[in-house]
């Protein structure tokens, strides 16, 4: 049944016909469970033969067998075969129905299975049966039915498969104060409202890409294309990295014309729930209608990235640090070392956050001296209210578990901070800023997001983290940090905003005007307000600079080429 599989996906029904006519024939001697596989094939092969009709006759005849032998993997399949050949048919309700009554049972064989493998695994599985029921909806709404439940629906679905694994994660740090049930639509909307904002959330499917997009005035769902919007994507990560300006402006513009990217009536936040291959890009960086046209989004608007709407009530409601102007924690890397490996300006980067707020407690210190405790940067205690990292990392895009932050200039194969030691609770910050490379980019697993060193970050029971999706250089990370601190006090504490403001001073300035030095930065969770008074203040320190070394640092820097070392 695999290898008919296999050809069917190909578009070659004659030969997975073949395959399958001989897959019947050995299930004669096997189970009844194999022979039930067997017909599955030949449902999916009426499918593609034009015969929906007799795919469902089908797929009925099956249902009973399937319950009688208990086999509730067989069960939800046949569900959502049985959902997408009613689609064909256009009857959408009836297949609604399906797909609903598919994603529930593959829930709880997801629950049944508490491995984070399953998990993904069931994501993955989920994510056909996902698209395949936005699918029925969308079309039900642009055949006029009411709005309102349809939208509702998508948005419980959408939000239904994302991020489980991580909900988990969180849920079992604080188990006593986990809100019940999902949030609903009404709810959201009622929020984003209260706070001036919008809010898109994105499903990237096999065939189509969907969008909802909603503030507290009304919803909209749309889809495209799904390999035009991955061309899209591609060609404005490569075109950006290579400096192609001409082919930078043109993918942007039509990706943003694809999710019909507006400015907005709002002045509040931007909350964008990714997915799939618009997990690899800041939508910061696309033009939009309705503003300056000369002004991206991200110069115009606050945006936050959430992994879910879950994850923002159970950060709220799990008391995830928030102390205001509490404590700083900053990590540089290496000032010295091989050429290629020295960060000069690392160390005034996070500098620039102990200074910027009158902290109760700081502490600065190179990264290497975290080698030994591997813990709490050698603190009594793993909450902070910032911490702060500025050094290098390395990202294995393929097996995300093996990215790690670099502790040493000159680091073995198995030192460092993995993606493991992260998510144990290193620290629980109510901000986490990782400036290194890429240091939110990982596989992207279906419904999950990246797999990163940023998402460990919020699994281990942070509120939020502050991450870079493409190679930053040790220049303009400086630089940019200095914006965003200097921001951070007038914003009055609100990290989204402050980071806007440091966007448009980077994008103001014609040295680092260009999209690589400030649009890889984004905020992933909503910090609470870091509420204190201006006047800079270093309590406990394991480093503090004079104010002489760091004007010096400052003049020998101002006037050389903004390139200088990346953070790999």
């Amino acid at each position: 049944t695999n290898l008919a599989l296999c050809h069917l996906k190909r578009g070659d029904l004659p030969t997975a016909r073949a395959a399958n006519a001989g897959a019947a024939d050995a299930a004669r001697q096997a189970s009844p469970i194999t022979a039930l596989l067997v017909e599955g094939v030949e449902a999916r092969l009426l499918m593609a033969s034009g015969n929906p009709a007799a795919a469902v006759r089908r797929l009925e005849s099956m249902s009973p067998r399937a319950r009688a032998m208990e086999d509730r993997t067989l069960a939800w399949e046949i569900l959502y075969l049985k959902g997408l050949a009613m689609s064909a048919l256009g009857r959408h309700r009836e297949a609604g129905a399906c797909f609903e009554g598919a994603l529930a049972g593959l829930a709880e064989l997801e629950r049944e299975c508490r491995d984070l493998y399953v998990t993904l695994h069931f994501l993955e599985s989920a994510g056909d049966v996902v698209e395949g029921a936005l699918a029925s909806l969308l079309t039900r709404l642009e055949s006029g039915e009411a709005p309102d439940p349809l939208l509702g629906r998508a948005f419980e679905i959408m939000e239904s498969h994302r991020a489980r694994v991580l909900d988990r994660r969180i849920d079992a740090l604080a188990p006593a104060v986990q809100p019940a049930g999902r949030p609903t639509l009404t709810e959201v909307r009622h929020w984003i409202g209260s706070r001036n904002g919008s809010a898109l959330m994105v499903f990237d499917g096999e065939h189509h890409v969907y969008r909802l997009a909603f503030d507290g005035r009304g919803a909209t769902l749309i889809r495209n294309p799904a390999p035009r919007m991955r061309e899209l994507v591609g060609r404005v990560e490569e075109s950006l990295l290579a400096g192609a300006k001409r082919e930078q402006a043109a993918a942007t513009a039509e990706l943003a014309s694809c999710l019909r990217l507006t400015a907005g009536q709002g002045n509040g936040e931007l909350f964008i729930l990714p997915s799939g291959c618009l997990c690899r890009i800041p939508l910061e960086i696309l033009p939009v209608t309705g503003g300056p046209p000369a002004e991206p989004l991200g110069i115009q608007r606050a945006v936050v990235y959430l992994p879910s709407w879950q994850f923002l009530r159970r950060t709220e409601a799990s008391g995830s640090p928030s102390n205001s102007g509490g404590s700083y924690l900053g990590i540089h890397g290496f000032a010295g070392g091989p050429a290629g490996r020295r960060l000069p300006w690392a160390e005034q980067e996070v500098t620039y956050g102990a200074q910027a707020i009158a902290w109760n407690r700081t502490l600065i210190q190179p990264a290497a001296l975290l080698g030994g405790s591997r813990r709490h940067g050698g603190t009594p205690g793993p909450e902070w209210t910032i911490v702060h990292l500025a050094t290098h990392v390395e990202v294995n895009e393929e097996d995300p578990w093996r990215s790690r932050i670099l502790l040493e200039a000159n680091p073995s194969s198995e030192g460092g901070l993995t993606v493991q030691d992260l998510a144990e609770g290193v620290w629980r910050s109510n901000l986490v800023v990782l400036s290194g490379c890429a240091t939110g980019r990982g596989r992207v697993f279906r419904g999950e997001g990246p797999i990163s060193l940023a998402r460990s970050c919020l699994a281990s029971g942070s509120r939020a983290v502050l991450t870079t999706l493409w190679p930053v250089a040790d220049r303009a990370a400086g630089e940019f940090m200095r914006h965003f601190y200097d921001a951070l006090p007038r914003c009055g504490g609100q990290a989204a905003l402050a980071l806007r403001e440091a966007r448009r001073r980077m994008w103001e300035n014609p040295a680092f005007r260009d999209a690589t030095h400030w649009a890889g930065y984004v905020l992933y969770g909503l910090p609470a307000p870091i509420l204190a008074p201006e006047t800079p203040g270093v309590t406990d320190s394991a480093f503090v600079p004079t104010w002489l070394a760091i004007v010096l640092l400052w003049l020998l820097g101002a006037g050389r080429a903004v390139r200088g070392p990346s953070r790999p």
